[in-house]
């Protein structure tokens, strides 16, 4: 894929729709409710011919090769961390990495630093803050649709408007804002039914925070559950979300249970 800069006009016109998303769904190998999304669920993913895949693993996700050459992954949304006052003063090496302003989570710009103080008030712990802004995001974002291409966080907090990215790249920028670590995750989120196909999974954008020496997940967009596939995470520029396009092309999605497959982590 190539991204191309283009105005303003032509990124939100009519005749330029996202379509190729619609081509990456992932159908799940059987229906997954809103219940079992709750718990933790397990999936097993297969590799396509020769591809080399690796899962990364954290607090929510576990992930494990199997002698067969499939992955098992866990994912429990219930995962949650301890009390921790911000700003972050650890010196976990990607905790400080992820604190830093990047070309698209401008958590420098003086219009989100105002922005994050607004929502948070007198909030000083790092999890009940983390989860007021994750708030703040989902009802400042007005017009959620796929009209936008790719937009940084000053220009969301602006237009107010976006799909996943530009919920994502703001809640990260105001979570850096604040002294929580922040990175953009890239992934699938199962969304039910999407351009007339039903138990799919869809390329998705969320958040995980470092809180406690953990990573906690949030998703200003959908609400995050275990419906959710991390693929990667990072700086939330736009390269590192369209780089899982790639790895969405060579596996499938063998089996989803609603108990965790038995895993350990690896990163």
């Amino acid at each position: 894929m190539e991204i191309v800069s283009c105005s303003r006009e032509y990124a939100l016109s009519k005749d330029n729709p996202p379509d190729f998303l619609t081509k990456l769904l992932l159908t799940g190998p059987r229906p997954l409710s809103q219940s079992e999304k709750r718990g933790p669920v397990g999936y097993r993913l297969t590799p396509k011919g020769a591809a080399d895949l690796r899962f990364p693993s954290d607090g929510a996700q576990s992930a494990r090769k199997q002698p067969d050459g499939s992955w098992a992954l866990s994912v429990d949304p219930r995962v949650q961390a301890a009390h921790e006052a911000i700003p972050y003063a650890g010196r976990d090496a990607a905790a400080l990495e992820a604190l830093k302003p990047s070309r698209y989570v401008e958590s420098a710009n003086p219009k989100i630093v105002a922005a994050a103080r607004q929502a948070l008030g007198d909030t000083t712990d790092a999890l009940p803050a983390a989860r007021k802004l994750e708030a703040f995001v989902r009802t400042h974002i007005e017009k959620k649709d796929l009209s936008v291409g790719y937009a940084s966080a000053a220009e969301v907090l602006e237009t107010r408007q976006g799909d996943c990215t530009e919920h994502a790249v703001l809640l990260a920028a105001l979570c850096r804002a604040s002294g929580i670590p922040a990175q953009v995750v890239s992934g699938l989120a199962h969304v039910g039914e999407w351009a007339g196909r039903k138990d799919v999974f869809a390329p998705h954008a969320w958040v995980r925070a470092f809180i406690a020496g953990r990573w906690v997940h949030l998703d200003a967009a959908l609400g995050y559950d275990a419906g959710h596939i991390m693929l990667g995470a990072g700086n939330g520029d736009p390269e590192g979300f369209f780089a899982i396009l790639g790895t969405l092309g060579n596996f499938t999605l063998a089996d989803v249970q609603p108990t965790p497959a038995p895993t350990t982590r690896e990163h």
